[in-house]
């Protein structure tokens, strides 16, 4: 196992990552921070007014494993969990030319949340997500959840800040529990922030 993670550093050394765990130098945008790191904590499944809630709170970690904060979250999710174990039909090509029809999934989940990183610096964001979930040979079943979100809010380095946060959440359940019946869980994630801190911002273009 130390090979194997020495290989991946040697790796990631060569495509420019940082040590510290950070996107390679060439994925930003010049005036961008652009966070990637990863996430584990426990989340609690509720029911209100007939709507399903997953409750979120977890650790954050980059991706060297050094730990930098903290989350908290909310998931309303706006489907029966049964539908999740449907697949989308594959979309007809061609994919790099303008050429309907395109797909249309509605969201599954709204989503909202608030990272509070290990200097105190905090970014909060809210958007909508899809539901997926598999069965595995070995008997548990996998929920996803693909978050799609907008920076709201932010403090510290952060504040004023805009941009965007995208988020893949697994959920291992037990064998023998239906999605309709878990109660509580372990959720991992895997998180993306494209930031444009206050001092980038320019002024709203005037609209014609």
């Amino acid at each position: 196992m130390p090979a194997i993670y020495a290989t991946l550093e040697e790796i990631a050394r060569k495509l420019g990552a940082r040590p510290e765990g950070g996107a390679p130098k060439a994925a930003h945008v010049s005036i961008e921070d652009l966070v990637v790191c990863y996430t584990t904590g426990q989340g609690t499944f509720s029911l209100d007014k007939k709507k399903k809630y997953l409750s979120v709170q977890g650790q954050i970690f980059k991706l060297s494993g050094e730990p930098d904060g903290n989350w908290a979250g909310e998931h309303e999710i706006i489907i029966p969990l049964g539908e999740a174990w449907q697949t989308p039909p594959p979309p007809p090509g061609p994919f790099n030319r303008p050429v309907p029809p395109v797909p249309e999934p509605p969201a599954q989940a709204y989503t909202k949340g608030t990272w509070t990183f290990g200097d105190g610096s905090s970014l909060t964001a809210v958007g909508q997500a899809l539901v997926h979930a598999a069965k595995i040979q070995t008997g548990e079943s996998n929920l996803w959840i693909a978050a799609d979100q907008l920076i709201s809010y932010g403090t510290g380095r952060y504040e004023g800040a805009q941009g965007l946060k995208t988020a893949a959440i697994s959920i291992l359940i037990p064998e023998g529990v239906s999605l309709e019946e878990v109660k509580e869980v372990t959720v991992k994630s895997l998180d993306v922030f494209r930031i444009a801190r206050r001092e980038f911002i320019g002024a709203i273009p005037k609209q014609p």
